[in-house]
């Protein structure tokens, strides 16, 4: 359970795994970065400067996912490869070996390619393909209410994911996030 939101210029997801007890109920918290990037060689990688991914849901599943999602994204980022990305990775053998991992599991990832001066957020989710976000934000998890909120009111990503740790009850700081700042793609955490 999490919250993971997407803005142009920033990217955030906290930290928070909320365990289930014998009655899957809420139990005990554990905390673990969900936010993964690469840095990338743009000359090398298509001018994809960052590669970026979160999950919401089974927290071993969406683990796994974000390994898998990051070597297919990373092996279609080759620059030999002229196919449009979102197409390319959602060709029918891709999207077999991601259905098979989340089978029946509550999974979404939020996965981001970072340019020079602009990204692209995709949404992957239980059927297993990759869909471009074309609205301005996105937001997924168990808390993704007090984030759309913010959201909405024109607030970014990280703030976002800050309002969802004040009135969510299943996400909680550190929060980890990307920002496009003066020095380019800078990683930071919020506690």
């Amino acid at each position: 359970m999490t919250t993971i939101a997407w803005t142009p210029g920033c990217f955030a997801a906290d930290s928070c795994i909320t365990h289930t007890d014998e009655n899957a109920l809420p139990g005990y918290r554990t905390f673990s970065r969900k936010l993964k990037f690469e840095r990338l060689e743009p000359a090398r990688a298509r001018g994809v400067e960052v590669l970026a991914l979160a999950s919401k849901g089974a927290a071993t599943v969406g683990t796994v996912l974000d390994e898998l999602v990051k070597e297919q994204a990373l092996n279609l980022l080759k620059p030999r490869s002229r196919t449009d990305f979102a197409k390319a990775i959602n060709s029918p053998s891709l999207v077999k070996k991601r259905r098979q991992l989340i089978g029946d599991a509550d999974v979404a990832q939020l996965l981001t390619l970072w340019y020079a001066d602009h990204e692209k957020c995709f949404l992957v989710e239980q059927n297993g393909l990759v869909q471009l976000v074309t609205d301005p934000y996105v937001a997924i998890g168990w808390d993704s209410a007090p984030a759309y909120g913010s959201l909405r009111a024109g607030k970014d990503a990280l703030f976002a994911v800050e309002s969802a740790t004040m009135f969510g009850c299943y996400t909680a700081k550190p929060i980890h996030y990307l920002r496009r700042g003066p020095k380019g793609i800078e990683f930071a955490t919020l506690t």
